[in-house]
């Protein structure tokens, strides 16, 4: 069920005999805490899993964060193709052939798999499945196998409330999620609810008290000053933001990372939004210049790099609704430098510009546009707002929220997700319905019910048809129209007029005329020769 639009190449830790006792160690979790809520079972998972995730700091890292996914775990997005409780089999084959496990090893990976073979919240959602769903979606291997309709396990689109972060901090988290509790003493549900979060809160802090005593140690046999400066600082930031917000750009760069590693989501967010009150405290204080800031995003935009997710790693500047948009779009410049520096395919950078927006931030991505790299992406906020507010059925003051990642997936900004999503093969269903139901390939039914299956669809088409005309702007696919009949327009030798159209362009619409009488008509769909 590798999606390759989700699929990465992974990284195991690199005890293997330790990740079988990690893994085993979560599964028990997850069978002991059956009785609670679930958000209490998955605080429960996460308490144990973080330690199957972490990765060391590499030599030239400016912040601590490198995560990987075990291959039995939990996400809203995995590198499998996955969500929720998973299991990843191609990664837990490629553990199974570590020849330095041991049998007894082996054998209680084996158990495990056995385990969750049925357990992953995929398999629970599909025998949740209706029978015409099941019929409808009988494969999730849309790369590799003709259908027509697909499920894209996911929850994609996740967009941290990074402002809230950044600005409360951990500590200011948890001051208000205690409140909540004592507003809702009454509320069993909402009790497990806050608990749970709490309890993720910790998870947190104990990831930052890790890596704080991993970059501690690696100061011990280096010889590098400068290096040794960097990883205590380091070190003293990790336990600064185990509790407190983050009071200079550095920290809040390293508090958003992290945090983000450990929840899984792969965007960033409105970074000059965020970040932008850091960043201009500390240019003009003078505890950091515009360099060193450059620096340190490039170390930032190395992670991510590294992280690989090229069709996510979506980062937000510009636009309308930012809280102080004068700090904001100097971050912002400063962002589009790093990345116009940098030069690599993530962080994917997008502009949102409106009229009477700083100029310099549009005239800054033309620019760096004109020098060949494609980044930041440009998006309007005079269109999309409106078309946003129209489309998603929300007024123009939370429309403004709306930002883009993936594909091009729109969602409001720490508001909603990009998920259910799916594929939908409209070229699949035009080929099963000329084919009476049939898919060519495979010879299996799909796409229309037996009982339609001698309904002679639109290969061949006799009707008596008024003077009319079809417009189509398919953008999958070459059309062949071909119109055949007698009549005053029937210039050809046997009396038969023949009008081909072929439409081959992604935008450029085709348009067929007919006259009136008795016509045949034929619609076949060839491979595109564009």
């Amino acid at each position: 069920m590798n999606d390759p639009m989700d699929k990465k190449s992974f990284e195991l830790h690199p005890q293997p005999d330790v990740l079988v006792g990690l893994m085993e160690e979560f599964t028990s979790v997850y069978r002991d805490s059956a009785g609670v809520s679930v958000a209490e079972r998955e605080a429960r998972c996460e308490k144990v899993q973080w330690k199957a995730k972490v990765r060391p700091i590499r030599e030239n890292d400016l912040f601590a964060g490198r995560m990987v996914q075990a291959p039995i775990g939990f996400a809203g997005q995995t590198d499998g193709a996955s969500m929720g409780y998973y299991l990843n089999e191609e990664a837990m084959e490629s553990l199974i052939k570590n020849p330095r496990l041991s049998q007894a090893n082996l054998e209680r990976l084996d158990a495990m798999v056995t385990f969750w073979k049925d357990k992953t919240t995929v398999e629970k959602a599909k025998r949740a499945f209706a029978p015409e769903m099941k019929e409808a979606l009988p494969s999730d291997h849309y790369y590799s196998e003709p259908g027509i309709a697909f499920t894209l396990w996911r929850m994609a689109g996740i967009q941290l409330h990074y402002n809230k972060l950044i600005d409360k901090g951990i500590g200011g988290l948890r001051k208000e999620i205690e409140e909540f509790m004592i507003k809702k003493q009454e509320d069993k549900e909402a009790i497990s609810l806050y608990t749970a979060m709490l309890s993720a809160l910790d998870t947190f802090a104990s990831v930052c008290h890790y890596y704080a005593d991993m970059a501690e140690d690696q100061i011990f046999g280096c010889n590098d000053k400068e290096r040794i400066t960097e990883l205590q600082g380091m070190a003293r930031i990790l336990r600064q933001i185990s509790f407190n917000p983050p009071k200079t750009f550095r920290e809040g760069l390293q508090l958003m990372f992290l945090y983000s590693m450990l929840d899984g989501t792969r965007n960033y967010g409105r970074m000059d939004d965020y970040l932008g009150r850091l960043y201009v405290s500390d240019i003009d204080s003078g505890r950091m210049d515009e360099e060193e800031a450059i620096r340190l995003l490039s170390g930032l935009w190395m992670l991510m790099r590294d992280r690989d997710y090229r069709y996510d790693t979506r980062v937000m500047i510009g636009g309308r609704g930012r809280i102080n948009e004068q700090y904001a779009d100097r971050l912002a410049l400063a962002i589009m430098e790093t990345s116009h520096r940098v030069r690599e395919i993530v962080p994917q950078l997008a502009l949102r510009f409106y009229e009477g927006q700083d100029p310099r931030l549009y005239q800054k991505a033309l620019d760096i546009i004109g020098t060949g790299y494609p980044y930041p992406m440009l998006y309007n906020d005079n269109v999309n707002i409106p078309a946003v507010s129209k489309a998603f059925d929300v007024p123009c003051e939370e429309a403004i929220h709306a930002i883009q990642f993936g594909c091009g997936e729109y969602v409001l900004n720490h508001r909603s997700v990009g998920t259910p999503s799916g594929v939908i093969n409209l070229l699949q269903a035009l080929i099963v319905t000329l084919n009476r139901g049939v898919d060519p390939v495979s010879g299996k039914a799909m796409g229309m019910p037996a009982e339609r299956s001698s309904w002679p669809g639109m290969r061949n088409w006799n009707t008596s048809m008024p003077a009319g005309k079809m417009h189509t702007s398919t953008p999958v696919c070459s059309w062949m129209i071909v119109l055949k009949g007698e009549g005053p327009y029937s210039p050809g030798a046997s009396g038969t007029w023949v009008g081909p159209l072929r439409h081959t362009g992604m935008s450029t619409p085709l348009t067929a005329s007919w006259p009136s009488g008795s016509w045949f008509m034929r619609k076949r769909c060839f491979p595109s020769s564009s």
